[in-house]
């Protein structure tokens, strides 16, 4: 989700790669339907390995969950900052719980949580893309990626 609404936000001013160590094998079926519902393009969204992307050459990376935050980087990102926001996965509080057929179903409840989840991406992007990202020193990203880690 973060990847769609950042790229959706930015158009083109900053490109977001969503990977992790452990991915899924396919992307949230309600993270699709909720981002389609909001308008933001899905087209191309596939689950990732950091070890698939390490020829993008991220000038942040951002972890959004706590068990990424604990992890570490492969050394093709070595050069690269990196930041925490902390932020719930709307498909977790429903995967632990419910079976295959209930995650697929729109309920009230996971709606709010999914669109609360977007909701929060798409202010702390917007924030960010008020900041000057491209020539700024590391020390200054990671100041401005910070004061947004606790927003909303």
């Amino acid at each position: 989700m973060a990847e769609a609404v950042t790229n959706h936000l930015a158009g083109g001013q900053i490109i977001a790669a969503s990977a992790g160590s452990h991915p899924a094998p396919e992307v949230h079926p309600l993270s699709l339907k909720y981002l389609q519902e909001r308008h933001i393009p899905t087209r191309g969204l596939h689950s990732k390995s950091w070890d698939k992307i390490q020829e993008f050459q991220p000038h942040a990376i951002v972890t959004l969950c706590d068990s990424a935050a604990a992890e570490s980087c492969p050394p093709a990102f070595g050069s690269s900052i990196r930041q925490h926001w902390p932020l719930q996965d709307p498909s977790a509080t429903f995967d632990e719980a419910a079976t295959s057929a209930e995650i697929k179903d729109d309920s009230a409840a996971s709606r709010v949580a999914f669109f609360r989840t977007i909701d929060i991406l798409e202010q702390r992007v917007s924030r960010l893309l008020k900041h000057e990202t491209e020539s700024v020193s590391n020390a200054e990203l990671a100041r401005q990626l910070d004061s947004l880690a606790n927003l909303f």
